[in-house]
């Protein structure tokens, strides 16, 4: 009897050779199958994929403009920006107009309130040039100089720029100042006018001159006018006065002039003494009979030679007028 193993061995049995090799077909066979299935899995998966890219690099170049209308969509965006930072500046601009044209409106407001007519002071100062005067309100460039502490017309003011300014004539000179620099002294005619009593009021060792025409450079025709001489005003041209002494006749420059036709001054020396001298006569030899302190106020009622009679502590004396300027009436002392 043989044995398994010889069994297997040996031809003779072709039942167990087929069915060995039906099953590794079988095998074969299954393994087959699964590695299709695996491949075709694979191969829908991949499609699919490809599919998905294909859509999605479709809806890519769907969403990607022409290049003219990018450049267009490009020139847009660079408008709307500059919208955006021209507007506001438009905007500040139209606000500062409205401002100025709002400060405009009240400025025309002010100038309806017209400053008083009549007689203003300029104020005193150490400026050897006076006040200049402009040939129109708000100018830059002086025409000419009034002196300080001497009394004005005043014509009219306006406004310029929110600065008040005072319309003058001074002796023949017409033009404009700020009204800052003036106070207001009467409503009445107190300035220079033709007519009027006029004297020296500058102190030189020479003296001063006049001469033949209303200008420095025509022929002199007097010299050695000293302090509180005394003239009366014929014609007035253009900051100068014609006067008449003896036989001689010439013009003098009025800005070196005061008159007597205000009866209410104040000291004002601008000096670090801050007082003068209260004189027994209208001269500066005559004996001092005291001090009188800045600031105090006088009415005066008689002149002479640039010198004002007044009463102080007891004691009626001389002051100097060169050292005083005209104030208000109402700012006199009882």
């Amino acid at each position: 009897m043989k044995t398994e193993s010889e069994e297997k061995k040996n031809p003779d049995f072709p039942e167990k050779k087929e069915e060995s090799e039906e099953k590794k077909n079988l095998l074969s066979s299954d393994d087959t199958i699964i590695r299709k299935k695996r491949y075709k899995d694979k191969k829908r998966k991949n499609k699919k994929a490809d599919k998905n890219s294909e859509s999605h690099h479709e809806k890519k170049e769907k969403k990607q403009l022409p290049w003219p209308l990018q450049v267009m969509y490009g020139i847009i965006m660079w408008i709307c920006l500059l919208i955006d930072f021209i507007y506001p500046y438009h905007y500040l601009k139209n606000v500062i107009a409205f401002a100025q044209s709002s400060t405009e409106e009240a400025s025309k407001d002010v100038e309806a309130a017209e400053a008083k007519k009549g007689t203003y002071c300029t104020l005193k100062s150490n400026s050897l040039d006076g006040v200049g005067v402009y040939a129109d309100a708000g100018d830059t460039t002086q025409i000419a100089y009034v002196p300080e502490g001497k009394c004005l017309q005043l014509l009219s003011n306006t406004i310029v720029d929110g600065k008040e300014w005072a319309q003058i004539d001074y002796c023949g000179i017409n033009g404009w100042l700020p009204m800052e620099q003036l106070h207001f002294i009467s409503q009445e005619a107190e300035y220079i006018q033709v007519g009027s009593k006029v004297y020296m009021n500058s102190f030189t060792e020479l003296g001063m001159k006049g001469y033949a025409e209303a200008s420095t450079s025509s022929e002199v025709v007097k010299e050695g006018i000293k302090y509180g001489e005394e003239y009366e005003i014929q014609v007035l041209e253009n900051g100068w006065g014609q006067v008449t002494s003896g036989d001689q006749t010439f013009w003098i420059n009025m800005y070196h002039m005061g008159s007597y036709n205000t009866k209410t001054w104040k000291v004002q020396t601008l000096s670090s003494s801050k007082e003068i001298n209260l004189r027994e006569e209208a001269n500066e030899e005559a004996k001092s009979l005291g001090k009188v302190p800045e600031d105090t106020i006088f009415t005066i009622e008689h002149f002479q030679n640039g010198w004002g009679q007044v009463e102080y502590e007891g004691n009626t004396g001389w002051v100097m007028l060169h050292y005083m300027i005209p104030v208000e009436e109402t700012s006199s002392e009882d």
